[in-house]
């Protein structure tokens, strides 16, 4: 008898997927977020509360420069962890409303969650965005009776491109990474999806170049929401 041996990764794009969580700027909605203004903002609030920021700049990422401040008040005292998550995400807060306030959703997004909703797939939403911003995004697109399990940066310790929140959704949900997939468009939701160990699906055209995201390696790359289907 011939026993085959089957990669992680053939694995991953062979099974049965039960939840499919999605990213939501630049995924369920046209990206129109300031990524750059935003941590221009970051930095100089960053300064305005003591901490020093030469070593911060707009090429890290947001969890980046949020871990390089928070290490500093942990060894400084300057002023509680808290108190400094919370100066910071109400920098980003007024970003993410700002970008909602000019976005749409991506073509076949309420189509295709719609559909893998019908076949009995859990649906979650998993973003980098806080509360506020997804509450708005909600009220605005009408998109939140979509969603088993919403997870947003107010949720977790640590944001993309950890994989903190990919295994909160999972396991709010009661599933294993094996049976879930995360959608992004940027590398560092790809990253984000493997630290979690669920398949990483990579939406090209969005805000990381095709280039970026294969450097990521996710276990597949689509060019529409609509492709999903297909894969699932």
């Amino acid at each position: 008898m011939r026993t085959t041996f089957t990669s992680r990764r053939e694995a991953k794009e062979t099974r049965k997927l039960q939840v499919v969580l999605f990213d939501l700027d630049g995924t369920v909605l046209k990206n129109t977020y300031n990524a750059k203004e935003a941590k221009i903002a970051l930095i100089k609030r960053i300064a305005e509360l003591g901490l020093d920021v030469r070593g911060i700049t707009v090429d890290d990422t947001v969890a980046t420069m949020m871990q390089q401040a928070e290490g500093q008040v942990e060894k400084e005292g300057k002023l509680s962890r808290e108190s400094l998550r919370k100066n910071l995400c109400m920098v980003l807060d007024k970003f993410d409303i700002e970008a909602l306030s000019e976005s749409e959703l991506t073509k076949g997004a309420q189509h295709v969650i719609g559909e893998l909703k019908k076949t009995g797939i859990k649906v979650g939403l998993v973003s980098n965005s806080g509360s506020k911003g997804v509450k708005l995004a909600f009220k605005k697109f009408g998109i939140q009776k979509f969603f088993d399990v919403v997870v947003t940066r107010d949720d977790v310790k640590r944001i993309k491109p950890n994989g903190e929140c990919i295994t909160r959704a999972l396991s709010a949900l009661g599933y294993n990474p094996s049976d879930a997939a995360y959608v992004g468009d940027s590398w560092i939701d790809v990253t984000a999806a493997k630290d979690a160990g669920v398949m990483a699906i990579a939406i090209a055209g969005g805000v990381s170049p095709k280039e970026k995201l294969l450097q990521a390696s996710p276990d597949k790359i689509i060019h529409s929401l609509d492709e999903l289907l297909k894969i699932v």
